[in-house]
């Protein structure tokens, strides 16, 4: 690679990034605790964004920090909101995606370190996977107490 050529590379890439914009969005309504932020990361992933995350801040909002091109900070909110709109499901019933609004707070931080959406993924599932062992072994404490129950309840006591 001749030395011009790295420098126009360079210059590319820098070009690529002037556009690029830190996005902060809030997603609020009953929120926390129905799979939201792992529905909002997939759809992340399947838009082809490279870095951002959804982190709960209460029960009641979801933060979303996402790196993209500034005229897409609208379109982007829209899209989130429409997608939580008609493919998120919930088990909860305070939870109704249609009540969800998605909210542009802020743009370019300098204080946010947004992680590359692989990572925050695989950290998410993590985090998920451990919720899912706690209640399988809840559930096998309960299961162990079954015989005992069953066989009082047969007693009629």
């Amino acid at each position: 690679m001749s030395r011009y050529s790295r420098v126009f590379s360079f210059i590319r890439l820098s070009e690529q990034y002037l556009y690029m914009v830190q996005a902060r969005y809030i997603i609020s309504n009953k929120v926390i605790g129905v799979g939201l932020r792992i529905f909002i990361t997939s759809f992340m992933m399947d838009s082809g964004f490279k870095k951002g995350v959804a982190k709960n801040i209460d029960e009641e909002t979801v933060e979303v920090l996402i790196d993209l091109e500034h005229t897409d900070t609208e379109e982007f909110r829209k899209s989130l909101e429409i997608a939580i709109h008609t493919g998120f499901k919930s088990e909860d019933p305070k939870c109704i995606p249609e009540k969800i609004k998605v909210e542009l707070t802020k743009t370019n931080n300098p204080g946010w370190d947004i992680p590359e959406l692989m990572f925050s993924s695989q950290s998410l599932l993590l985090s998920q996977t451990g919720k899912g062992v706690n209640v399988m072994i809840q559930i096998r404490e309960a299961i162990k107490e079954l015989p005992n129950k069953l066989a009082d309840a047969i007693k009629g006591k």
